[in-house]
């Protein structure tokens, strides 16, 4: 990449960087994660003097050199450790040169629409093994302080265990 980048390839490179940023804040990545990937995609592609501000509902960009900054609002966050496995995947690519700007623009963005969470079949049937999981639980707790109540209680005169275990 030449040193020397036209204002056509910084909009470019920007673009990308926003959209690596909100791929990540929108999946629940920490916000300085967000940042550092932000500013080495940017460093990757020619932009230098950088600068990035992340908060839970924001991110700004901004070149120290110039005065474009960016702002985009992120209203919907959730937790896909997918897609920021993804992202951090594609900007280890951007900083070993293996992908153009156009290339990761596109893969951000096909990225970005991409629905990556289970459905609900897979949702039901995991919490419907857990329920069942918890319920095994119960019952072999319950086993426990029943066999309890018939072995020790008997030899003591007080009920402090199955008080115990009860509560």
């Amino acid at each position: 990449m030449p040193d020397s980048i036209t204002i056509i390839d910084e909009n470019k490179v920007i673009d990308v960087v926003l959209i690596a940023g909100r791929i990540l804040l929108e999946s629940g990545a920490e916000t300085y994660r967000v940042e550092d990937t932000m500013n080495r995609i940017a460093h990757s592609y020619g932009l230098h003097n950088t600068y990035s501000f992340v908060s839970s509902t924001a991110i700004i960009f901004s070149l120290n050199d110039r005065t474009s900054t960016r702002l985009i609002r992120v209203q919907e966050r959730t937790t896909d450790l997918e897609k920021i496995a993804l992202t951090n995947s594609l900007s280890r690519k951007i900083s070993n040169k293996e992908l153009t700007i156009d290339e990761a623009k596109s893969e951000f963005i096909h990225l970005q629409h991409a629905s990556l969470q289970y459905s609900f079949l897979t949702n039901f049937f995991a919490a419907a093994i857990a329920c069942g999981f918890s319920y095994l639980c119960l019952v072999v707790s319950h086993q426990i302080v029943g066999l309890q109540s018939l072995l020790v209680d008997p030899h003591f005169n007080i009920q402090l265990c199955t008080t115990l275990y009860t509560n």
